[in-house]
């Protein structure tokens, strides 16, 4: 059975009359790497700030590692827009972070 990291159950997002999250069920098990894909206007960015609680929701409920609120999102990060170094490939971005935030080396899966 995998741990479930990030539930999104029954999420609704407006901004005014326009109703941007209708009802999005999500679950992410931990140790998945997620990314959405769609169209300009989908709700992609909105999803995630509502996760990152950046956004707030009508209805449903969010839960990170167990917890709702900001004691789930202790341990999580994200990048809107670009967020990286044009002069360092992907790994050495990312072992950039890693540094910044103060997490061990991942393992490497080669």
């Amino acid at each position: 059975m995998t741990e479930e990291l990030i539930s999104l159950k029954n999420v609704h997002k407006s901004y005014e009359s326009h109703q941007v999250l209708k009802g999005i069920n999500l679950e992410i098990a931990k140790g998945e790497i997620f990314g959405l894909v769609g169209r300009n206007g989908a709700g992609k960015t909105t999803i995630f700030k509502t996760i990152l609680g950046l956004s707030d929701y009508e209805s449903g409920t969010i839960t990170i590692d167990g917890k709702t609120g900001p004691e789930g999102r202790k341990k999580i990060g994200f990048f809107i827009g670009k967020n990286f170094f044009d002069y360092m490939n992907a790994e050495q971005n990312l072992m950039y972070y890693c540094n910044l935030k103060n997490i061990k080396q991942p393992k490497k899966e080669i």
